[in-house]
């Protein structure tokens, strides 16, 4: 959850939207958990996707 806070600073709609893609990455893998590694993951990609990758 302190992952998801700091990249979002608490704006609902971006918790929403992580929350959501990181649902359906662990409905994809058939696990029943949402890891601190796959939070990282999302993020990565959504940075990736913005072209604010490093």
């Amino acid at each position: 959850m302190q992952l998801i806070y700091s990249a979002t600073q608490g704006i609902h709609r971006l918790i929403n939207h992580i929350c959501t893609y990181a649902l359906y990455d662990a409905q994809q893998r058939g696990s029943d958990v949402v890891e601190d590694k796959d939070i990282g993951r999302i993020l990565a990609d959504m940075e990736r996707q913005r072209g604010t990758a490093g």
